[in-house]
């Protein structure tokens, strides 16, 4: 509708073809719908928008608020996003909305900062934290953290699966790790993610 994007980040697909991507510089996610091309934002209300991906369902869009420590989630109906609402919050309870910098660092540094993430073929969320040296499993859409495996070091930004192994890049390292969990990923497309 002629407004310029500002700072892309993160693709996804569905099950007909149609892209996701998330644009933290404007606090949005969109759609490019595969039948016109046509582009359609998604959240009703900003959203912190780093890593994206829709449910193997397609009920869901996920999206990483990395400044609020957090996964959000839409709820997608009729072509349209609803129901925006936190999936799971990574600060610990209690945790204070504003926090001194140097508090806010040691928060972010201990408990970690949602990326890149990836579907299994349950429909469970494979999350890696930017810091954390984690990867953590979460179920969608209850928002419960059901398991948490080790990433390689810091920085963990991208997860991916392929023959039942998780493959993670840990930008600290400079590497891909992999984690063989005898788990495939969820299927988006004949060749993608299995």
């Amino acid at each position: 509708d002629g407004v310029r994007l500002n700072g892309l980040n993160d693709v996804a697909l569905d099950q007909q073809g149609n892209i996701y991507f998330a644009n933290p510089g404007q606090h949005n996610v969109y759609r490019i719908n595969k039948r016109d091309g046509s582009i359609d934002r998604l959240n009703p209300q900003p959203i912190g928008s780093n890593g994206i991906g829709v449910t193997p369902n397609g009920k869901h869009l996920v999206t990483a608020d990395s400044e609020g420590m957090r996964l959000m989630i839409l709820d997608l109906a009729e072509g349209k996003g609803t129901n925006q609402r936190e999936l799971i919050s990574f600060k610990p309870a209690g945790t204070p909305g504003k926090l001194a910098a140097e508090e806010s660092q040691k928060l972010i540094d201990k408990v970690g900062v949602p990326d890149g993430f990836v579907f299994d073929e349950f429909g469970r969320l494979f999350v890696g934290m930017w810091t954390g040296k984690v990867v953590h499993v979460i179920g969608v859409p209850s928002g419960k953290l059901l398991a948490t495996f080790q990433a390689g070091g810091s920085q963990a930004t991208n997860v991916h699966f392929f023959k039942g192994d998780l493959f993670v890049t840990v930008a600290a390292n400079e590497a891909v790790f992999r984690l063989p969990l005898g788990i495939r990923g969820w299927r988006y497309s004949k060749g993608c993610g299995y």
